[in-house]
């Protein structure tokens, strides 16, 4: 879940889980660890490697068959040296948080690694995220993620609710994201997170391959238009404030479906938007839908799902 803090915090949490790294390579010779030492992200990136159902592996070891999850693993990691002919994977284990250490990603021996550490050395050298009036956070092994907040208010008619301009900051030291710095907005009412997924507000998006790169200029370079796009996006908000959500002339029935559908989510979340919708927010504007979708996200299980929510809620709108 998200925290509120400082960026002190932030980086005291990178530094903690850093000291706890020890990732090494994997090869063909070596005696694969058991199930116990692969934490969720880990065992679903072997699979993916090596060619195996991660959720049937699960099911074994939940029946109590670790014994044959732990020879059905090894002998896919066996022809995927053989028959991919790699020579190795990385494998990056993490003692934060376990009892003994834990391996969260699974990657290939091409994979450039880029750390949380080296992102907060980046972005302590931008002043406009270091004046930032609000950080919230949420940094584990598998993912960082941290949104800074500016303290100047925006305002738009209709809405009593004061905006700000809202960084939101991604990497993964796993492979499960690449460094992403995408333009949103922040509705101080109720901590409401929008992520504009629409191409012109992601302002980096970089790869873990490739040769080094000059990553604080390129940061730095990304930030110097905020103003601009600040006006962009409240623009866009007002417009979206005076016309028609897209569920406004549907059943509720349909409604759900199309929530459902595009969201990529349960009835039960669908429903619980839609009743946001109609009693919290105004039930008419694509900014009331908006809003509503980002509110629901507040209350979902991971935080993969809550961004999700938060970058398509626009669209969906």
């Amino acid at each position: 879940m998200l925290a509120k803090g400082s960026w002190k915090d932030v980086k005291s949490l990178v530094g903690k889980i850093a000291e706890t790294e020890n990732s090494y390579m994997y090869t063909k010779d070596a005696q694969l660890p058991s199930h116990t030492r692969f934490a969720l992200n880990g065992l679903s990136q072997l699979g993916s490697k090596t060619h195996f159902p991660p959720t049937f592996i699960n099911e074994l070891i939940a029946e109590g068959h670790g014994a044959l999850a732990d020879q059905i693993m090894a002998t896919k990691c066996d022809d995927y040296f053989l028959n991919d002919r790699h020579n190795a994977l990385l494998f990056r284990e993490f003692g934060f948080g376990h009892k003994e250490p834990m391996i969260h990603g699974v990657l290939t021996d091409r994979y450039s690694v880029f750390d949380d550490k080296e992102v907060v050395n980046i972005l302590e050298s931008s002043d406009y995220l270091m004046g930032a009036g609000q950080i919230w956070y949420d940094v584990t092994p598998d993912q960082f993620h941290a949104r800074f907040i500016s303290s100047e208010k925006l305002y738009i008619g209709g809405d009593t609710s004061p905006l700000s301009m809202c960084v939101f900051v991604d990497n993964s030291m796993v492979g499960k994201s690449m460094l992403k710095i995408r333009f949103g907005l922040y509705r101080w009412a109720c901590t409401n997170g929008v992520i504009s997924d629409f191409k012109e507000f992601c302002i980096l998006r970089e790869r873990h391959v490739g040769t080094e790169k000059d990553w604080t200029r390129i940061v730095a370079e990304s930030l110097i238009d905020v103003k601009r796009y600040e006006q962009m996006l409240l623009d866009k908000v007002k417009d979206m404030s005076i016309t028609k959500s897209a569920i406004y002339d549907m059943t509720e029935e349909d409604a759900e479906r199309y929530i459902r559908d595009k969201l990529t989510t349960s009835k039960k979340k669908a429903r619980e938007i839609i009743e946001c919708y109609n009693t919290v927010y105004g039930a008419f504007s694509k900014w009331d839908l908006c809003n509503a979708i980002t509110e629901v996200a507040h209350n979902v299980e991971t935080l993969d799902t809550r961004l999700l929510f938060e970058q398509r809620a626009m669209k969906v709108a």
